[in-house]
């Protein structure tokens, strides 16, 4: 009896932690957008702002001069790998990422980017066909990278 007591202890105690941990994570956020909401000046009517730079402006060539922006590939799913040919953990992502490709092959509604961020497009192209990789080698072609 003993033992069952102890036992029913430990599982309300685990019980109300799991209840107040979920319960504290979830008001965090809640009242730290309210906050936050709420001491952001309130924008006036008729007023312009300078317009904020967006990832959409982001621009990337392939080897054929081709260049391809992000707000054309709006409504994909888009892949992008910035990487270099001398970088350890890029070279051994690169099978998988290679594998994620083919699984996905023909799915116009996934695009696949491959920036080399040394901009050298010839080293970077010549690694991926030594390697047998089917991935499409960019580099950025904005300046604002």
């Amino acid at each position: 009896m003993k033992t069952q007591f102890k036992n029913w202890i430990v599982c309300f105690s685990i019980f109300i932690i799991t209840a107040i941990s979920l319960a504290a994570c979830g008001n965090t956020d809640k009242n730290k957008e309210n906050k936050e909401s709420e001491n952001s000046p309130k924008k006036e009517v008729g007023k312009t702002e300078a317009p904020i730079s967006t990832t959409s402006s982001l621009s990337f060539t392939d080897k054929d001069g081709k260049t391809v922006s992000l707000s054309s590939l709006k409504g994909k799913v888009v892949f992008i790998n910035f990487w270099a040919t001398w970088c350890p953990p890029c070279i051994q992502e690169m099978p998988t990422i290679n594998e994620l490709k083919r699984k996905y092959k023909g799915n116009d509604d996934i695009a696949f980017l491959m920036v080399d961020v040394d901009n050298n497009m010839e080293k970077s192209t010549a690694f991926m066909e030594k390697n047998k990789y089917d991935l499409p080698v960019y580099i950025p072609a904005s300046s604002k990278l």
